[in-house]
């Protein structure tokens, strides 16, 4: 270092990325794969770092009014931004765009080098500050339900507001229900759009269920749910991007689909298109226009127990899941994960179903069957009969006793015996 300034960058000089001082706690969020680019805050600040020239690191101010204090500490209002640090999205209290309200949570999209764009007001429930679970906005693994693409350009998050005019409030207890949504940065050319992906396409309003973990915590009524993030390292993938198809993977508390009867929670698929056709193509179960997109079952919609999707690979091409459903004939029925693969997967065997209580005992070895010669059942071995010697024959006496004669005279009697038969 000489003079606070990195002299000699290839030998990885460790220096100060901002000397704000505001005397709030900072926070780190994200930052670009080679360090040219990052985001952080420093209380309720938004700030981008970026250094073309390693030698001279700038830091400009992206925006004011973050929302989300975390218990206090450094500011908690970025839901996710892009690989490459050149996208991200927050939220302020102040008017950044126009659609913003004053002193409300407003989502905001950034790309950098343009002004902020208005995505929607989420609820206060959804925010760090807020002692709940599965959030939009949350610093903590555990508690962030919210996921970006790689390139930044669409984010899918869960929320209570009524971001897109449904009306999410629970039929069972009047709460206002949270759904999944997502914002793609590049429809309807590149203006934007978001769309309520969960919500039921009927207009019916959701009867939805309890997704909290901890007695601790207030209650957080959803109609359904994306996965929070596995680690802090290891966000997951039901959210995925792959040229102009975008596809997401939840689970859904609500039947969304004429073969999901069984009342439990199934997973589901949901995939960007410009039309029925669209679908048709793909091998899409429905095009729903409220959803921009096509919507399929994944799971079966039949079994007794809740399925629940648990992660896909990048390019939401192999989807899965656990279910106690026999989705295959070689599946004994016990809990089990599946992969919904695009292409389809293995050959369904045949397989023998497992025994159950008696019929799991050994069986015995099957009886011999009797030859042909023998009608009745022996004991033992059959006595052997000595043959006669030569030039005699064996024949039977009163009795039942049998002898062995001559053979002239067995011939003599045989003669008489045909004899007497009258011809």
């Amino acid at each position: 270092m000489v003079s606070g300034k990195c002299a000699e960058p290839d030998k990885a000089c460790t220096m100060p990325v901002s000397q704000l001082k505001s005397g709030a706690p900072a926070r780190f969020w994200t930052a670009s794969a080679d360090g040219t680019r990052a985001f952080f805050s420093v209380g309720e600040r938004l700030y981008e770092y970026f250094a073309t020239d390693p030698t001279e690191p700038e830091v400009v101010l992206v925006a004011e009014g973050m929302e989300g204090k975390g218990n206090g500490k450094a500011g908690d209002g970025v839901l996710g931004a892009s690989e490459d640090a050149s996208r991200i999205y927050f939220t302020s209290h102040k008017l950044l765009a126009p659609g913003a309200v004053s002193g409300e949570p407003n989502l905001y999209f950034l790309e950098v080098g343009e002004q902020p764009r208005f995505i929607g007001i989420l609820d206060q429930s959804d925010l760090a500050e807020e002692p709940v679970e599965s959030k939009a906005i949350s610093y903590e693994p555990g508690s962030r339900a919210a996921r970006v693409s790689a390139d930044g350009l669409q984010a899918a998050f869960m929320s209570s507001a009524p971001l897109t005019g449904f009306d999410n409030t629970d039929r069972r207890n009047g709460a206002a229900d949270r759904e999944v949504f997502v914002y793609d940065a590049k429809a309807d050319g590149g203006q934007g759009r978001l769309v309520c992906v969960s919500c039921d396409p009927s207009g019916a309003r959701p009867l939805g269920q309890n997704i909290t973990f901890s007695q601790a915590r207030r209650a957080v009524w959803a109609a359904a749910r994306i996965p929070t993030w596995t680690t802090s390292l290891y966000p997951g993938n039901p959210l995925s991007s792959e040229g102009s198809t975008v596809r997401l993977f939840f689970d859904s508390f609500i039947p969304l689909s004429p073969r999901d009867t069984n009342g439990h929670a199934d997973v589901y698929e949901w995939e960007s298109a410009g039309g029925r056709a669209a679908c048709e193509e793909v091998g899409a179960e429905t095009y729903v226009p409220t959803m921009a997109g096509c919507l399929s079952l994944i799971s079966s919609g039949q079994g007794n127990q809740d399925s629940e999707f648990i992660d896909a690979d990048p390019a939401g091409k192999n989807a899965f899941f656990a279910t106690g459903t026999s989705l295959l004939p070689q599946d004994p029925g016990s809990l089990d994960i599946y992969d919904a693969r695009e292409g389809g997967g293995f050959p369904a065997t045949q397989a023998q179903m497992p025994c159950e209580g008696e019929a799991c005992q050994q069986s015995s070895p099957a009886p011999s069957v009797p030859g042909p010669a023998s009608n009745v059942p022996r004991k033992g071995n059959p006595k052997q009969t000595k043959p006669c010697p030569k030039g005699k024959r064996r024949v039977k006496r009163k009795g039942g006793r049998t002898a062995c004669v001559a053979k002239k005279h067995h011939h003599k009697h045989k003669k008489h015996q045909s004899k007497g038969g009258g011809r």
